[in-house]
């Protein structure tokens, strides 16, 4: 058996646990697609328009390569753009995990399950995602 392609799904909040939870996949072993970590709040730069339509759409044709999305969603928190890849990753069929449950209730109907991110961790390792 192959092991998933995994996305993570964050709020530019949560970037620095995200980078962390990258960091652990990928010495897992997997393969991981994630933000554009360049693109934070830290860095105190503005974003045009068409910047932001590039990150948009570069990010969704990752999730075209990828099994899991996992969704950094800290006390529920998920902004609208991790919205928009939570709702095109449904529609592609890829299983969809979160670090809790989000907030509002129509996105996440869409997840599979929250999962802190330790659990997620031992999930696809053993396999059962």
């Amino acid at each position: 058996m192959t092991q998933p392609v995994i996305a993570l799904a964050s709020s530019t909040k949560f970037y620095d646990e995200t980078k962390e939870y990258v960091r652990q996949l990928q010495d897992a072993g997997f393969t991981v697609h994630h933000p554009a970590f360049e693109f934070d709040d830290a860095h105190d730069q503005t974003i045009t328009q068409k910047e932001k339509e590039s990150l948009t759409f570069r990010f969704l044709d990752l999730l075209d390569e990828t099994n899991i999305l996992y969704v950094v969603a800290k006390d529920g928190y998920v902004g609208y753009s991790v919205t928009i890849e939570i709702a095109y990753a449904y529609a592609k069929g890829l299983s969809i995990y979160s670090s809790e449950s989000i907030r509002e209730m129509a996105v996440n109907a869409l997840v599979a399950k929250a999962l802190p991110f330790t659990d997620f961790l031992d999930m696809v390792r053993s396999g059962d995602s």
